[in-house]
C-alpha cells in the first residue's frame, strides 16, 4: 500500500473516473552532485529495480545515449551559465528530479 499513489475506495473521490485533467507535482534539486566511484565493483544497490529504482542497467545505457550539451551565453562572466560549464567529469550526476502524477 502506498499512501501516495491514487487507489479507488481509499484516497480518491466516487467520480473520479470523470476527471479529464492529469495534474503533476515536480522538484528537483539542481545543485545535488554525486561522485563517480573509486571502486564501483564495491557498490551495492539496495533496491535496483524495485519501487520507483530504476535498474541498474538500463539506467547506465540511457546515461551513455545521453548528450552533455553546453550552453554558451553571450553574456560576459553570467554566473549561471559558468557554473552549468564548469568541469564535471569527477562526478556521476549533477542533480536529482522527480515527477508524480
Amino acid at each position: 500500500f502506498c499512501p501516495a499513489c491514487p487507489q479507488p475506495g481509499l484516497n480518491l473521490p466516487a467520480d473520479w473516473k470523470v476527471w479529464n485533467d492529469r495534474q503533476y507535482v515536480m522538484d528537483g534539486n539542481f545543485t545535488a552532485q554525486h561522485m563517480i566511484m573509486n571502486r564501483p565493483e564495491l557498490d551495492v544497490a539496495l533496491s535496483d529495480g524495485k519501487g520507483y529504482m530504476v535498474s541498474e542497467g538500463p539506467y547506465q545505457s540511457h546515461l551513455q545515449q545521453s548528450l552533455d550539451s553546453k550552453e554558451r551565453s553571450t553574456c560576459t562572466n553570467h554566473r549561471a551559465i559558468n557554473a552549468a560549464n564548469i568541469n564535471k567529469s569527477t562526478l556521476r550526476s549533477t542533480g536529482i528530479g522527480a515527477t508524480a502524477c
